[in-house]
């Protein structure tokens, strides 16, 4: 007589099989996309609702996660019940068909979509007034070039976006405007006093701090233009920043003061984008200042360490503890194809999901 079969491994087998069809890889239309299906989200709920009530009990989301994370079914199941509570928008302890929060969330675990964010590779930062090799740390703006092209060729990103500094003569930001400007009265040093890379106050009326840079990425300039090697990827997007006159931009996304953004958030939510992989110049700047501007906005947010290059090594090393303990994953660019096709397997990246969703602080 047979062995009778293990009923847990058949039907772990099956429901494994249920999700992988919903499943989206890089690059890739996830089937039921292909075969037209509505609500995708609806078949799973039904699939799991296993009493049939309409809602999903902490057992069944269980089961749930489960099949969403199968490498790691036992801590699925220490931390469903943190999930449900980060998940369940009414208090009731269980998931409803018509809660929105917990669909969001599944459809962000299963079906990443990714966009790399290249920051500010133009030639002032590399060749140019602002050359990163005159900065402290020494760094060649250069070497970030060919580790960036190899990523936007080989890695499947579903977006690619370009930031530039984008300034117009008078801009803020350059030492050879300090005296056309007036400082605030809580600035006590004079004009002659000061330096470049200084950080003085000027009266906007508000006093409003501001670094000292040398003239940079004047728009039109030949400074301001991508660096000529490196490669602009067919139907990519370029986001311009810095382009008010009294108040700099360091973030891709706001200006310094937050009281106006660029495009890019707009364009993220247009393409449907969860995960976004920051690159470029400069590390402990304007790539920094994306970065916590991303993972404030949600996004699920990685550091390329090798495709970036910064002005002074202590503020890089700053820079990478801040960012990790904030939520960002620091990664080396040969490890980005691999962790974009495992990204809906990643437990740890399902919860500090829940945790945005849910306005709960991302830092673990």
């Amino acid at each position: 007589m047979s062995e009778k079969p293990n009923v847990i491994s058949h039907n772990k087998r099956l429901t494994e099989n249920f999700l992988d069809k919903y499943r989206r890889q890089p690059g890739e239309t996830p089937k039921d996309e292909v075969d037209g299906s509505k609500d995708w989200c609806y078949d799973c709920f039904v699939h799991y609702d296993k009493n049939k009530d309409g809602f999903l009990d902490l057992d069944e989301f269980t089961e749930m996660l489960k099949d969403i994370f199968p490498e790691s079914d036992s801590c699925a199941a220490s931390i469903s019940r943190e999930l449900l509570e980060l998940l369940d928008e009414d208090g009731d302890h269980l998931l409803g068909r018509q809660e929105n929060r917990w669909q969001v969330w599944l459809n962000r675990v299963i079906r990443p979509i990714s966009a790399i964010l290249i920051i500010d590779v133009q030639n002032d930062f590399i060749d140019g007034t602002l050359s990163l090799k005159k900065c402290p740390a020494g760094q060649n703006g250069a070497d970030v070039v060919p580790v960036i092209n190899k990523l936007i060729k080989l890695v499947k990103f579903d977006l690619v976006v370009y930031s530039l500094d984008w300034h117009d003569d008078k801009h803020i930001s350059f030492i050879d405007n300090l005296r056309t400007r007036t400082l605030h009265s809580s600035f006590t040093r004079s004009v002659e006093e000061i330096q470049l890379y200084d950080k003085v106050t000027f009266s906007l009326p508000a006093a409003q701090s501001q670094v000292l840079w040398p003239r940079h990425c004047v728009r039109g300039t030949w400074g301001a233009q991508l660096h000529r090697e490196l490669y602009v990827a067919p139907g990519s997007v370029q986001v311009f920043k810095g382009t008010d006159t009294d108040v700099d931009s360091y973030s891709a996304f706001f200006d310094n003061n937050r009281a106006s953004q660029t495009q890019l958030f707009s364009i993220l939510q247009s393409h449907n984008v969860t995960d976004v992989y920051v690159c470029g110049i400069a590390y402990d700047v304007c790539v920094k200042y994306t970065a916590l501007d991303a993972l404030h906005l949600g996004f699920q947010t990685h550091l390329i360490d090798d495709a970036s290059k910064g002005v002074k090594l202590e503020d890089i090393e700053t820079t990478k503890t801040d960012l990790v303990e904030k939520g960002c994953c620091l990664l080396q660019s040969q490890q980005i194809s691999e962790n974009l096709s495992k990204a809906f397997q990643n437990i740890d990246r399902g919860l500090w999901i829940a945790r945005a969703l849910s306005n709960v602080s991302c830092v673990s």
